[in-house]
Parts: structure tokens; sequence; C-alpha cells
């Protein structure tokens, strides 16, 4: 990410960052928390977060599901993303 800011810094055209990060517990495992919300607030990163202790109504008897909360509403914007990456032929 920090290369991808210095590119954009120099001017360099990119695509869209987006990042689905995901753990346990915000308060122990978010380590880089800060710093991707500092991002994500500029506009160089969209972020999209899910912690699975820290759900409402929380069973640790039932499977996880924050992850397919976090990307809940978010498949056309990734969509459009992937096709304008393989436009421009760029790994994502």
């Amino acid at each position: 990410m920090q290369e991808r800011l210095l590119g954009r810094a120099e001017g360099t055209e990119l695509g869209d960052a987006v990042l689905y990060f995901g753990c346990r517990r915000s308060d122990q495992d978010y380590l880089y928390g800060d710093l991707l919300e500092q991002w994500a607030a500029t506009g160089a990163l969209t972020l999209f977060t899910a912690f699975s202790r820290q759900q409402v109504n929380f069973c640790p008897l039932v499977p996880c599901h924050a992850p397919s909360v976090a990307l809940a509403g978010t498949s056309a914007r990734m969509m459009t993303s992937w096709a304008q990456a393989q436009r421009k032929k760029m790994c994502i």
C-alpha cells in the first residue's frame, strides 16, 4: 500500500485498492487498524472489516458469518474493479 501511495503522489494512475480484513477481535488482532483506517479516510483504500468475536449475538457454537456480512452489498463494486483491472492487465 505504501508503494501505491508513493506512485499516486508521483502521478501514476492506479486502480481502486479494496481490502477485506477479518480477525477475531479489533482490540487484540487489528494491529495496523489505525493506519488502514487513515488510508481509507483519505480515499486511498476502500476498507471492509469483520471481527468474528465481536458480533452482536455471538455464539461460539455457531459458525462465523462475519465475513459474509462484510461482503454484503459489495459484489457490484468488486466486479467493476475486477473488470477494470482485467482491461488494464493488472494483477489484483
